[in-house]
């Protein structure tokens, strides 16, 4: 599984990344929880809309899924790192503020 970021909306209650999950088509997974990581700090997921934590799903035809993730509010930073906790082991994304779509 790995992740594409398409944006990050820094919010003065919430920081929530918007973005996709890419898979295999028709195969199935599970996300146990989601941490992200910026300026030296780690903070944890607390929503998730596309997929539910803890139970499996199943990738569509087109292997995406396109998933909106909430964390705790946080300072802009030009860089960040996301771990998903799945299944199969965890699975790293980092995302650099160039390669973003502003929101």
């Amino acid at each position: 599984m790995s992740f594409q970021a398409d944006s990050i909306d820094y919010r003065s209650d919430l920081t929530r990344v918007y973005g996709k999950l890419i898979g295999r088509p028709h195969t199935s997974n599970r996300i146990d929880g989601v941490s992200l990581t910026c300026l030296g700090s780690a903070v944890t997921s607390t929503d998730i809309d596309g997929v539910d934590f803890q139970r499996y799903f199943q990738w569509e035809d087109n292997g995406q899924i396109p998933v909106e993730i909430d964390f705790p509010a946080l300072k802009n930073t030009s860089e960040i790192q996301i771990l998903f906790m799945t299944v199969h082991g965890p699975s790293t994304t980092t995302v650099k503020k160039k390669s973003l779509h502003r929101k």
